[in-house]
């Protein structure tokens, strides 16, 4: 009997479906507004040390999403079109306008002079997503020469200030994507390394993590030309980061994998995120 029922078990087990592996997690919406219009809303999966960002139709260039890996240390773009994708770590993904600068060579040269970043604490800040959170600020304020072919082009001075929402209660890892998003007002600056690490370590020692929000508030003026009146007065543009409808959840592990048969591109240049 037992001889008869093992082959029987065994032709059973060779038939069962596999069995889906889940990971429990957070599920959360990102939006992302502008003072020019600009309203983007994608979804972000995290489950473990790994995390799944993806936008709806027609926001990026290209059909696809982001996988943040390792803790958010490696960072993959998935080109769902193509069947390709690119991956690298996350300094490399967060200095991505940095490296494009420098791959201008001496073309294009950026002087910074009177470089001016401080930090403070807030208190307590509006409840986001349900959360409770404290109130942070970043100013970033520098002037940069710009020159190109040898001659000065512009003399701008740039003032960046930078609001986060933080909450002690849910502790989202760090999001590479939206720490490459947060650079964009202070692109000029990038190629500087001076001015990139003293900005990641005043932030740094304000919080860490993802914020529940960030309102990025970005002043410029000629100085050549002495329009800083019309900034004083209040011109600025405004962009805003914000986690929405947090809820918890349990995901297919396959979510979080690179898909088969797709073919890995070096070339971390080639990123375009919209």
């Amino acid at each position: 009997m037992f001889r008869r029922l093992i082959p029987a078990l065994a032709a059973l087990l060779a038939t069962a479906p596999v069995a889906t592996q889940n990971m429990s997690g957070y599920r959360y919406s990102l939006r992302m507004t502008s003072s020019d219009g600009e309203d983007v809303v994608g979804t972000v999966r995290l489950a473990g040390d790994r995390e799944r960002i993806d936008f709806p139709p027609g926001s990026r260039h290209d059909d696809g999403y982001f996988l943040l890996l390792n803790g958010g240390h490696t960072v993959a773009t998935v080109h769902t079109d193509r069947r390709e994708y690119e991956m690298v770590d996350d300094t490399t993904f967060q200095r991505l306008i940095g490296a494009a600068l420098d791959a201008m060579g001496n073309l294009v040269t950026l002087h910074l002079a009177d470089v001016k970043i401080e930090t403070q604490s807030l208190g307590a800040g509006d409840s986001i997503a349900g959360y409770a959170t404290r109130r942070f600020r970043l100013l970033q304020e520098y002037s940069v020469s710009i020159g190109a072919m040898g001659f000065t082009a512009a003399n701008q001075h740039h003032v960046v200030v930078t609001d986060f929402w933080v909450s002690p209660d849910l502790r989202l890892p760090p999001n590479p994507l939206l720490e490459l998003l947060a650079t964009v007002e202070t692109a000029l600056a990038q190629r500087n390394e001076d001015f990139v690490h003293r900005s990641a370590a005043a932030r740094a020692a304000l919080f860490s993590g993802t914020p529940l929000k960030m309102v990025i508030t970005s002043r410029s003026f000629d100085v050549d030309r002495g329009d800083s009146g019309r900034v004083a007065a209040g011109e600025h543009a405004v962009r805003t980061f914000e986690v929405t409808r947090v809820e918890r959840a349990s995901f297919d592990t396959s979510l979080f994998r690179i898909p088969d048969g797709f073919t890995r591109k070096d070339n971390p240049l080639s990123f375009k995120l919209f």
